[in-house]
Formats: structure tokens, sequence, C-alpha cells
């Protein structure tokens, strides 16, 4: 419910003049901050060793496949629409339990599969409506 509400509230009130990669980058910016103070309050020590290492290779590549996919999602509700995305949420989660279970040997009980019933009903749904007549929204009237 969420994802859906996100991706069709950020559609409709995309603001002017912005690009992806502003609205992007500005996501990530504000999730840092946001951070920050609890990491600050679970009194993780900052430290600054300039040894490169692992980790710090796997922070780099975790920063950039991040941001690089927080631009890719704001691409995908500019070009296609915040209905599509929030679409596509599902369908990429049967992806994660499907290789959960093929690379992992994972197995799950009937709450997962009754959730995944109602992902595949819900979809249908979504499917069945964009079948139907086309309706217009009126961004102007929705404040």
């Amino acid at each position: 419910l969420c994802y859906g509400i996100e991706s069709v509230y950020i559609d409709v009130r995309w603001p002017e003049g912005l690009d992806v990669f502003q609205i992007g980058f500005g996501e990530v910016v504000v999730a840092a901050v946001l951070v920050l103070p609890l990491l600050a309050w679970q009194g993780e020590p900052l430290t600054f060793d300039w040894r490169w290492d692992a980790g710090h290779g796997a922070i780099l590549v975790y920063a950039f496949t991040g941001i690089s996919e927080v631009v890719m999602y704001f691409h995908l509700i500019r070009t296609t629409g915040g209905v599509l995305v929030a679409f596509a949420t599902p369908v990429a989660l049967f992806g994660g339990i499907g290789w959960g279970m093929a690379v992992f040997g994972e197995s799950h009980s009937w709450w997962v599969w009754l959730a995944v019933f109602l992902l595949f009903l819900s979809l249908a749904l979504v499917g069945l409506d964009a079948r139907g007549p086309k309706r217009h929204v009126d961004v102007a009237h929705l404040s």
C-alpha cells in the first residue's frame, strides 16, 4: 500500500524544473541526514582509518548501487508513471521468493503463500482494471 501511494504521489506532485538526478540525490542526502542522529544515538564511534580494505570497497559498491537504484526508480516514475512502478514492486517480490527458494533452499509457511496469493490477486485486479475504459485524473483538483 505504501509503495503504491509513494510512487503515485511522487508522479502527481513532481517538483517543476527538477530532473531525476536532482530528486534522486536529494532523497539520498535527506536519508543520510535522517540516519546520522541514529548513528550518534547508538554510540557507534566514527573512525577514519585511511587504509583501504574489503569493507571500504563494499561500502563504496553499496553506495553506488543504492544511489543508482534511487535514480532509476525516479526515472521509471517520470517516464512510465507511478502506477506502473507500484505494479512492478510485487513482481520483484515474487522474484526474490523464487530466487530464495532456488539458491538458498528456503521453504515458506502457509502465511507466505497466502500473501503471495493475495499479491497475485491484486496484480490480476490491476490488470483487469487496465483493460477497462481509461479515466482521466485532473491533477489541479487533487489539492
